[in-house]
This record gives C-alpha cells, sequence and structure tokens, in this order.
C-alpha cells in the first residue's frame, strides 16, 4: 500500500487487467487505494467477500500472459 504496509494475500482470479485476491478481513485496502500486486501497480475496484479485486494500471501484455506469468 502507499503508506508502506504490505499484506500477504491469495491470488483467485487474474486477467490481463485486473485480478481478484482473498486477504484477511484485518486487511483490506479501501476501495481506490493504490496497491501493488507483485511488481505490478494496480488501484483498488472493489472489496469482496474474502478479500479485494483490482485494477492493473497498465494492463499484462498478451504476449506474456500465459500459467508462467510473474507479477
Amino acid at each position: 500500500l502507499g503508506e508502506g504496509l504490505s499484506f500477504r494475500g491469495t491470488i483467485q482470479n487474474l486477467s490481463m487487467t485486473g485480478a481478484a485476491i482473498a486477504l484477511s478481513q484485518a486487511c483490506i485496502p479501501y476501495v481506490g487505494s493504490l496497491v501493488r500486486t507483485g511488481r505490478r501497480e494496480a488501484t483498488v475496484a472493489r472489496v469482496t467477500a474474502d478479500g479485494i479485486a483490482v485494477n492493473f494500471k497498465v494492463p499484462i501484455p498478451a504476449a506474456s500472459f500465459d500459467e508462467r506469468i510473474i507479477l
């Protein structure tokens, strides 16, 4: 997070434009918060039942989007 805080999460769903990430209920950032998923900057788009959904600032290029992707 922008405040220098970091939390561990589990990616549940990944697309070229964003991801759904499971987090513990104790550490849910607000919608609109700037976050980093791996090395990729993102904005929290919504809070889900078990975490957050984020939109990447720069989409993942189609040529590098496969099962070996490293965020």
